[in-house]
């Protein structure tokens, strides 16, 4: 799945989840996003051919958001909306980013019912967008979409600051600390790892996926006593290009 949010006014964002995202490949299409459009300058120099092909588009209409093969729950059924799911590849070898894109549905004559503007993306080289919402004056029978350019800027794109070790158990602790931006505009997703030394010469790491608003509290617990931990640090970089490593 991809990520996506969405905005009303036309504006949406196809998301798994919003704040920090932990684990493996997200793609996303959903409201509520940061959006591509708060870009720092780092960004804005980098903006070039990177984007999301998409393809194989899947229509719902009239649209409900019951998963398949559940039973529509009644009054769920929205017959002024369609919903449209496109499959989704990285144009190349670098992750693009979060971007604008587009949603053009048409009717049996071929004209246009439905347009939609969303952002959306996805960690994984390919993948699928979750439903995106569009308001429709008729029956779409076929769909189209097409990203605009990203502008994934290089760099840790996260900081973690007043990071500090809490106890939490006889035999467990917690690292805590203030998720900053490390640029002027939102960074977009980073890989990170949490690295705590511990006091027999053994390192704890945990890696995972950090997408999340300036100032966000952190938290990640540590299998380990409080007095065993001597040092614990969080570092962030861009998600790796296809065959990197």
């Amino acid at each position: 799945m991809m990520r996506c949010a969405w905005r009303k006014a036309t504006v949406g964002v196809v998301a798994l989840a919003a704040g920090v995202a932990v684990g493996g490949a997200l793609w996303a299409g959903a409201a509520g996003g940061m959006g591509p459009g708060i870009r720092s300058a780092a960004a804005q120099e980098v903006e070039g051919t990177d984007t999301y092909i998409l393809s194989d588009p899947q229509i719902r209409y009239p649209f409900h958001p019951t998963p398949p093969g559940q039973e529509v729950i009644p009054g769920t059924v929205d017959p002024t909306r369609a919903g449209v799911s496109f499959a989704a590849a990285w144009s190349g070898t670098r992750f693009p980013g979060e971007v604008w894109c587009t949603a053009i549905l048409r009717d049996a004559a071929g004209q246009v019912v439905g347009t939609e503007r969303f952002s959306a993306a996805g960690l994984a080289p390919a993948g699928r967008f979750g439903w995106v919402r569009v308001e429709v004056s008729g029956e779409p029978v076929s769909a189209e979409g097409s990203c605009e350019p990203g502008s994934y800027a290089p760099g840790p794109g996260y900081v973690v600051e007043q990071l500090h070790v809490e106890a939490a158990g006889p035999k467990t602790s917690v690292a805590r600390g203030t998720i900053r931006w490390a640029s002027e505009g939102y960074p977009s997703a980073r890989v990170c790892e949490l690295r705590a030394a511990l006091a027999d010469g053994g390192d704890h790491v945990f890696r995972f996926t950090l997408d999340a608003p300036d100032g966000t509290a952190y938290e990640e617990s540590i299998p380990a006593s409080v007095d065993r931990v001597r040092d614990v640090s969080v570092t962030c970089s861009e998600i790796p290009e296809v065959g990197a490593g």
